[in-house]
């Protein structure tokens, strides 16, 4: 059964989607995805093959030619005497002197050799019959493209694919080449084994844009903060909602994150606050499900959702940072005892300034001031404020919008039937530090 684990692993981008055949010598395994395996290892490879439509026939061992001659072959004779069959020195192939010269008398270069000959410069001249030029302190080669090429792809190769700047280093050690350090990004650039294997130091993601709303209760956005200690009461989760116009956050502990609690809670806050046009929530399975979306639906809200592993687009994110960070402030003997600063971490982010905003979370969402130590008399004049703040945003937006543009502004555009890397998300924790970021589709 590991055979199979592993062949169809090897060839998984090939397999999936087709149904296919698998030819064994081993009868047992023709039966093995109708059994209820007790072993666990077992269980999880009959898990890992549920995901491809094949069927394992059986083929005597006497027809297995093929897949037994590795394994029925005659052991080698192992030779007393040491054996060497070739020594390969480089100074004789790529980098003797008869290479140096062909590169030298190309087209590219015969015209400089010809100048050199009539009259030598300071920093390139003529050293027995061959260009050398003066870089700082350094003689180095003059050599044409092509064999420029050769040596800086036998470098990366030869000392385990290291990047480009650190090849055109080892390059300019003994050789020049106009425009070698592009050449070196080139190369380096597309290299397979590069791209599968490093990390990337760019994003090709699409352009960002911001989430532009109008007034309070337009979106709201929600979300779990979830595995925090759990409280006498049995509290581990804090269920988050966050209103994307005002910055205004309600906290609410739960026992549990699951749909029942959301849709406690939602209603809670619908109760308070009325009701919003629309609601904004990643994919787990307590929000994107068929109850929650009826529940919305039947009150004339529309249910959204944010792209598959991409939290940051989702706005309560930034909310569950502020109620972290004053978790670690409060928080100083005994974490059991979190529930009990929630109602104050919830006044401090509603009813101080929003640095975005410029006002009071509060006075936005409710259209009163908060309370203060002091009495005061001042009166606001909510319409105005509203209008600023509009502009406000928009303009924050807006420039926001811009600054990503420019961010963005190499980005790759594929065309159909172009050739990328995918990521590599099946691999196990104990490997994914070792094993290649990305691979073939």
């Amino acid at each position: 059964m590991l055979a199979v684990i592993f062949s169809v692993t090897k060839l998984r981008y090939f397999l999936l989607g087709k149904k296919f055949t698998i030819e064994t010598d081993h009868i047992a395994l023709t039966t093995m995805m109708e059994h209820k395996f007790t072993n666990g290892r077992l269980y999880r490879w009959s898990i890992l093959l549920a995901e491809y439509d094949f069927e394992i026939k059986y083929r005597p061992g006497k027809h297995m030619i093929a897949a037994d001659v590795i394994s029925r072959k005659n052991e080698v004779r192992k030779h007393s005497n040491v054996l060497i069959a070739h020594i390969h020195h480089k100074q004789k192939g790529l980098f003797s002197r008869e290479r140096l010269t062909i590169s030298q008398n190309s087209p590219e270069l015969k015209n400089i050799r010809k100048k050199l000959k009539e009259n030598p410069y300071k920093e390139m001249f003529l050293e027995e019959d061959l260009i050398r030029k003066r870089i700082g302190k350094t003689l180095v080669y003059v050599v044409d493209e092509q064999y420029c090429r050769e040596i800086i792809q036998l470098i990366h190769q030869d000392f385990n694919h290291i990047g480009s700047r650190k090849c055109w280093l080892i390059f300019r050690e003994e050789f020049f080449c106009k425009n070698d350090e592009r050449i070196c990004k080139e190369l380096v650039g597309i290299c397979q084994v590069c791209q599968q294997a490093k990390h990337r130091n760019f994003t090709n993601s699409n352009v960002d844009r911001s989430i532009r709303v109008q007034d309070r209760m337009e979106l709201l956005a929600i979300d779990f903060l979830s595995q925090l200690p759990r409280t006498t009461n049995g509290y581990r989760h804090l269920l988050v909602i966050y209103d994307v116009f005002a910055k205004y956050v309600r906290l609410i502990p739960t026992a549990r994150s699951d749909t029942e609690t959301t849709l406690n809670g939602l209603t809670q806050f619908f109760t308070e606050f009325g009701l919003p046009q629309k609601i904004l929530s990643d994919n787990a399975t307590y929000f994107n499900n068929d109850r929650y979306k009826n529940f919305l639906l039947d009150k004339h809200i529309k249910p959204i959702y944010t792209t598959i592993r991409n939290p940051r687009a989702n706005p309560s994110e930034r909310a569950i940072q502020e109620v972290l960070k004053y978790l670690r402030i409060t928080l100083t003997e005994d974490h059991r005892k979190w529930v009990k600063h929630i109602s104050e971490i919830e006044r401090t982010i509603n009813h101080t300034p929003n640095t975005e905003l410029g006002t009071i979370p509060y006075t936005i969402m409710t259209g009163k001031p908060p309370e203060r130590p002091w009495k005061t008399k001042r009166e606001i004049k909510y319409a105005e404020e509203y209008t600023k703040l509009r502009e406000r945003l928009q303009e924050k937006s807006r420039k926001w919008e811009m600054k990503q543009q420019d961010f963005r502004k190499k980005r790759k555009i594929y065309a159909l039937n172009d050739l990328v890397w995918v990521k590599n998300l099946r691999t196990t924790d104990t490997s994914k530090h070792q094993s290649a970021k990305l691979t073939k589709p």
